[in-house]
């Protein structure tokens, strides 16, 4: 969800100019757009919308057909059945939900000057304190190897000089093994 968030259109346009004058000024007016709207009345008001756009790509990016026919097998397969779906379905009233607090988020980043940045954790990965918040709700135990990073739960973000750490999660193996002082092979 959160690839393309660092550039002003989140990677929906190519060389498309998104704003006449100042971006923050410009994203903020977007950002208070579309918090004042419901998503749903918003997609189906403009279907052409940078949100629109934003929203169907993601959803084409993460849902796989397989996935979404599975998940409305009693759907025929015809396309305008399945297009209709997502009008009244509550999977993807969710779905947009979710797009649209990180469509605000991102609208909110690009109103800051400087913008702020965004960034994920690698798999694998030493636990840095400073930069990452472990998810993992285990005890820390004194001279304990040095964790490894998981995957990233929620991603982090810099403001300025101010870091908001990343979430992650440890593996669960790596995790039981530290704790019981087992070797890491």
């Amino acid at each position: 969800m959160f690839r393309g968030f660092d550039s002003e259109g989140f990677s929906l346009i190519k060389n498309e100019v998104l704003c006449n004058g100042n971006k923050g000024t410009c994203s903020l007016k977007q950002l208070l757009e579309h918090i004042l709207s419901n998503p749903m009345e918003l997609l189906s008001r403009n279907q052409s919308c940078e949100f629109s756009r934003f929203c169907e790509k993601k959803y084409q990016d993460l849902i796989h057909p397989t996935m979404e026919s599975s998940i409305f097998s009693n759907l025929d397969r015809n396309e305008a059945v399945l297009n209709s779906w997502r009008s009244l379905s509550e999977f993807y009233e969710s779905f947009v939900c979710m797009a649209s607090s990180i469509w605000t988020l991102h609208k909110l980043a690009f109103s800051f000057e400087p913008v702020v940045e965004i960034f994920q954790v690698e798999r694998g990965l030493d636990f840095s304190m400073v930069y990452m918040e472990d998810v993992s709700k285990r005890d820390n135990l004194p001279g304990e190897t040095k964790v490894k990073v998981g995957f990233t739960v929620v991603p982090g973000f810099k403001i300025g000089r101010t870091v908001i750490q990343s979430q992650i999660k440890v593996p669960v193996l790596v995790a039981v093994l530290i704790l019981k002082k087992v070797p890491i092979v």
